[in-house]
């Protein structure tokens, strides 16, 4: 089970890569009007048993929730369809969308 934090835009386009490989995913967000996002389910509490992805666009708000949460297990998630060299080294955390070419001795994220 993935949990990606905030259900939002940003949010739903790393749902579909996550889905597209076959993982169960759940959201969290602090929102508490919201129970469901694009079919899935949205927790209140925390997810701290789940490997976790933010799924906010924000980069500044992005960088302080990860920042101010300790004891969490980040994953990177990357998109079947993005082109990536096998020299390239992607950080935990880094979410890789449908269509990106990265070319060899890039580093991202760590």
């Amino acid at each position: 089970m993935i949990c990606i934090y905030g259900a939002g835009g940003h949010g739903g386009m790393v749902l579909e890569i996550i889905e597209s490989q076959g993982l169960e995913v759940v959201f969290y967000d602090d929102d508490n009007s919201i129970n469901e996002f694009l079919n899935t389910p949205v927790k209140k509490k925390l997810c701290r048993d789940e490997k976790m992805v933010i799924g906010i666009g924000d980069n500044f708000i992005r960088k302080a929730l990860v920042e101010s949460m300790t004891g969490v297990e980040y994953i990177a998630v990357v998109d079947s369809a993005a082109q990536i060299s096998s020299r390239v080294k992607i950080g935990v955390g880094t979410v890789i969308f449908r269509g990106v070419t990265i070319n060899h001795s890039t580093i991202i994220g760590e």
